[in-house]
């Protein structure tokens, strides 16, 4: 077997929790989540030596991601959130703010996901709380406190 297989499936294994996490965050859906984080690895595997030679593979798919989940409209207070961050602020810092404030993780673990270095995701944060109205700052922590992407399956 060759190192492709083998890189694809540590990929997989390292990010898809995360990657699901996040679709459902911004759809709002478990089962339209699974589905598009599903479909995004399917497509992935026949593309995934390109991938792997790019600068920044883990950059390359969470755009692939991020692109997929753009097409399925929010259901629920978690996906409206992310939506109007996504309305409001460029991609990268709301994407950031998703991760690191409506679920919370470490800047280390949502940099991994995003393809970016530590520092890097610290940055888009500071800028992304900075540009962020109040209220929406207020309502991706909300999301994390309960009304999350649990009430959406």
């Amino acid at each position: 077997m060759s190192s492709g297989p083998l890189d694809y499936a540590a990929f997989r294994e390292r990010t898809y929790h995360g990657y699901l996490r996040y679709a459902v965050a911004r759809t709002g859906r478990y089962d339209t989540a699974a589905q598009v984080v599903d479909a995004l690895f399917d497509d992935l595997v026949a593309v995934w030596p390109r991938v792997l030679s790019s600068a920044g593979p883990a950059a390359v798919v969470w755009h692939l991601l991020r692109s997929a989940l753009a097409r399925h409209a929010p259901c629920c207070c978690s996906a409206v959130a992310a939506g109007l961050a996504h309305h409001l602020l460029s991609p990268s810092y709301a994407d950031a703010l998703v991760l690191r404030h409506a679920l919370e993780l470490s800047r280390d673990d949502a940099a991994d996901l995003m393809g970016v270095k530590s520092e890097e995701m610290g940055a888009l944060v500071a800028v992304a709380e900075r540009a962020a109205p109040p209220w929406l700052l207020a309502l991706l922590r909300h999301t994390a406190l309960g009304c999350g992407p649990e009430l959406c399956l």
